[in-house]
């Protein structure tokens, strides 16, 4: 399992929005969070990446993935496991679309609810 991740502490000494540690924190690629994010028409490097959280929109979805990573990693799993049911996994109680996908279209609370549901004795 291990430690959760801290979204208090995703920007550097400057406060600017620290890419690398996100990464290493969710243990993916910059490919991975930008499609994870529904952004890898604007992503073509760390920098447009940084460019891209700055957004609101992206940045809330952001926290959104750390929190079911979180949830997920509670959960009994490592952390690239989490990311990798978020990223991947189909969840049959959604017709067969992944976390991602809820996160991209504004489904979040479905996830947790079925996460929270599953934690408690809930089938999958």
């Amino acid at each position: 399992m291990g430690k959760v991740l801290d979204i208090m502490n995703l920007t550097d000494k400057n406060g600017d929005i620290d890419v690398g540690r996100i990464l290493d924190l969710l243990k993916c690629n910059e490919t991975e969070l930008a499609q994870s994010l529904g952004i890898c028409n604007l992503v073509h490097s760390t920098a447009s990446l940084r460019i891209a959280l700055q957004n609101k929109l992206f940045y809330q979805q952001l926290l959104q993935v750390i929190c079911i990573v979180n949830f997920v990693q509670e959960m009994g799993s490592t952390r690239r496991e989490a990311f990798l049911w978020f990223y991947e996994e189909q969840i049959p109680a959604f017709g067969g679309v992944t976390a991602k996908e809820c996160v991209q279209n504004h489904q979040f609370e479905y996830v947790m609810d079925y996460l929270q549901s599953i934690k408690l004795g809930g089938y999958a």
